[in-house]
């Protein structure tokens, strides 16, 4: 077992530091964090995760994509599937598409913290982007099926 400590910053970013690192200059909310051999979390994927995407963010730096382009993208594209998924009871594309949404999340923080992207705009792009995409994703749960109206909110 390894013990970890969690550090939420004030722009609510969760940074994992080790016992060693007891530094810190910044005022900082601290919560353990336990993790087994045995399975990993997603906080410990997420590092791996990004490195995969870091060539794609530069690539997408260079060529001159903002991190708020993204978010408003992944946004938007949330809103069409929801719909497609609502019209036609594709459901099967959601699996997919919830994974290809996680990548675009990823990227957009990677622009805006590692290609000195960050904006002000984009802290509150970033928020009401997730909620607008949960509520879009989730919604076709509650307009066909209606008895999981319970469901989707707990999701949500």
């Amino acid at each position: 077992m390894l013990t970890r400590t969690r550090r939420i910053d004030e722009h609510h970013e969760c940074h994992d530091h080790s016992a060693e690192d007891v530094e810190c200059n910044k005022p900082w909310l601290q919560a353990p964090i336990v993790e087994s051999d045995a399975l990993p979390s997603l906080y410990s994927l997420k590092p791996r995760f990004q490195q995969l995407l870091r060539p794609l963010a530069a690539a997408l730096s260079r060529t001159g994509v903002s991190a708020n382009q993204v978010t408003v993208f992944a946004s938007l594209a949330s809103c069409c599937v929801g719909a497609l998924v609502l019209t036609t009871g594709w459901y099967l594309i959601l699996p997919g598409f919830l994974f290809l949404r996680m990548a675009l999340n990823a990227i957009d923080g990677l622009l805006a913290r590692e290609f000195s992207q960050p904006t002000r705009l984009g802290t509150y792009l970033n928020e009401l982007g997730d909620l607008l995409a949960d509520a879009a994703l989730t919604a076709p749960f509650v307009f066909l099926h209606p008895w999981a109206m319970g469901t989707a909110i707990v999701l949500a």
